[in-house]
């Protein structure tokens, strides 16, 4: 289960990256698309890393 969650954090970290990437900012479709999975993950990262913390 760790494992899944780390690659979930990996892939929130990615698209993080990739929202900074002019081509997708001007890309509006890709941009939304990248943005709603990256709310989608926050929701399961943030918790994650609250975990990892205690």
């Amino acid at each position: 289960m760790i494992d899944k969650l780390e690659a979930i954090k990996a892939r929130f970290e990615q698209i993080g990256v990739a929202l900074t990437n002019p081509e997708i900012i001007n890309n509006q479709r890709e941009f939304g698309k990248l943005s709603k999975e990256y709310r989608q993950l926050e929701k399961i990262v943030q918790p994650f890393e609250q975990y990892k913390r205690v």
